[in-house]
């Protein structure tokens, strides 16, 4: 019932503090490592005595389909279920809706599924396999393994700093599910790519390569480096854009640092101006973000595919492919303090290379 759309967006944002605290999903239906049904009978805010696991078959109503109501990425949910197909794969038929459901698209629910089971319809889903913060490496066409990635949860975020000229205004931002890079792009990943492409490698500057994360690469390199990955594995690798990697930066934090405010901590998670001894360093040496990231302050400065606007747009969660500017996150081995902080924002043409010049890439969940 569209009437009930916002009461379950309050009770999801009312949550959402308490959620990320206690780091799994309170109220959700597929949501990631918390899978659960939730019979839609009446308002929404019902659903605190009407939650059930996947596993348990609720009593269902009328001609033996539940009505239900779930929330996934971000996205919301309305359709049928039958009991013994909870969490299956039965046959998909889903009907996203940005925060609301129209009216107009809940008239005739039968109208949404073809060749359904029944006269009122049925959307199905599958069952999440994906765990919040899981690392997992998908397979090349030769059998080796890809970069280390993480899955990170959707959800809203406050993006921006009134502190910062050009990271204004503070603004929320709702990210759908995805999974980031471990660590910033390596030497040993980027150079396997060259060999097999036939293009230049890239100069260390004499630091060494290996773990030490790609130089002098321009975000032409870094796509067609995420182009080549993609082809390899089957699934879509690119560059985060910049609300996405805020989003994965903060990793749930509202302070200057992904670790909090207080400077002087810095120097235990990124390498800046200050310890770097004028170099790279071989990425997963610090400390981690609260959501298993390495380097996301400090060590090169990771590529956008988001354009650069000196006062935010509103595109900020946006690809784009033919800007002037593209917008680079995280500060660098050579930069000071604050070009570490999560709302920090550079910027630069998209054939410029640079040796504090690097990225990470992000991978959708489906091909």
């Amino acid at each position: 019932d569209p009437r009930y759309f916002d009461d379950f967006k309050d009770i999801h944002e009312r949550l959402l503090p308490f959620q990320q605290a206690i780091n799994r999903p309170v109220l959700a239906s597929a949501m990631v490592a918390a899978p659960r049904q939730m019979t839609m009978i009446g308002n929404p805010r019902s659903f605190f005595l009407d939650i059930f696991p996947l596993d348990e078959s609720p009593t269902s109503s009328g001609d033996g389909l539940i009505p239900v109501l779930f929330e996934e990425n971000g996205k919301y949910y309305t359709g049928w279920h039958l009991p013994e197909n909870l969490g299956c794969n039965y046959q998909t038929r889903w009907q996203p809706n940005q925060q609301k459901i129209a009216p107009q698209q809940a008239v005739n629910i039968s109208n949404l599924a073809d060749n359904s089971p029944s006269e009122g319809g049925i959307w199905t889903f599958q069952k999440p396999s994906i765990n919040e913060f899981e690392v997992f490496r998908d397979s090349l066409k030769d059998g080796n393994k890809g970069p280390e990635m993480v899955w990170i949860p959707a959800g809203p975020f406050q993006m921006g700093s009134e502190e910062i000229d050009n990271a204004k205004p503070v603004h929320e931002v709702s990210i759908d599910r995805f999974a980031v890079g471990k660590y910033q792009v390596t030497f040993d990943e980027y150079d396997k790519f060259a060999e097999v492409t036939k293009k230049n490698k890239p100069s260390d500057e004499g630091w060494g390569r290996g773990k030490r994360p790609v130089i002098n690469v321009s975000w032409h390199d870094a796509t067609a480096y995420a182009k080549w990955l993609s082809e390899q594995t089957g699934y879509i690798y690119r560059l985060p854009t910049e609300a996405e990697w805020e989003y994965m930066a903060r990793a749930g934090t509202t302070t200057r640092y992904c670790f909090g405010d207080d400077e002087s901590s810095l120097g235990d998670y990124a390498w800046y101006d200050d310890n770097s001894l004028s170099k790279t360093h071989p990425v997963g040496e610090k400390k981690p973000n609260a959501w298993g990231l390495y380097d996301v302050p400090g060590n090169v400065w990771e590529w956008t595919c988001s354009e650069y606007h000196n006062k935010y747009q509103g595109d900020e969660n946006t690809s784009n492919k033919d800007a002037i500017f593209f917008v680079l996150r995280g500060g660098s081995w050579d930069y000071e303090p604050r070009g570490t902080r999560v709302a920090f924002r550079n910027r630069y043409g998209p054939t410029v290379r640079s040796w504090s010049y690097g990225f990470r890439l992000i991978r959708t969940p489906n091909p």
